[in-house]
């Protein structure tokens, strides 16, 4: 299994199927009607490998290895769910998030994953995040 999901491209130049970024997936709706866009975009996610050391912790530390796998599953093998490694660029924009922000390592990474590709805006559940300037920050429990 590859330490991350992509989307594949409909191109594949000598037999090797290319993988493309959500940026990359951004780019090909442009020639869609507005509509069409908002409903493609609605269906695709992106997220940090960080976000695996987050969810498993609960289901690993009461040994069940089963929801586990699932977690892993859902989070590295969806269509719609682009898992992003961490870089050298997204570390350092994540300490300049921190540095200006004063924000939580884990949030940091998060939301310079998604600025890093191009996310339209940033999903949460905390409300503290909505403070972020460099990106919309969508609260779930204000929507």
């Amino acid at each position: 299994m590859p330490p991350y999901r992509t989307i594949p491209t409909n191109e594949e130049p000598q037999g090797v199927k290319r993988l493309t970024t959500y940026q990359d997936v951004r780019r090909q709706v442009e020639n869609l009607t507005p509509d069409e866009q908002l409903r493609l975009l609605k269906e695709l996610a992106v997220t940090s490998t960080l976000t695996l050391s987050e969810v498993l912790v609960h289901p690993l530390r009461s040994g069940n290895v089963e929801l586990a796998g699932q977690y892993r599953d859902i989070l590295l093998d969806q269509e719609n769910l682009i898992t992003v490694p961490i870089s050298l660029e997204i570390a350092e924009v994540a300490a300049q998030l921190r540095a200006r922000q004063n924000l939580r390592t884990p949030d940091a990474i998060q939301i310079a994953t998604a600025m890093g590709e191009g996310a339209m805006f940033f999903l949460t559940n905390d409300a503290r995040l909505a403070a972020v300037p460099d990106l919309k920050v969508l609260v779930l429990d204000a929507l």
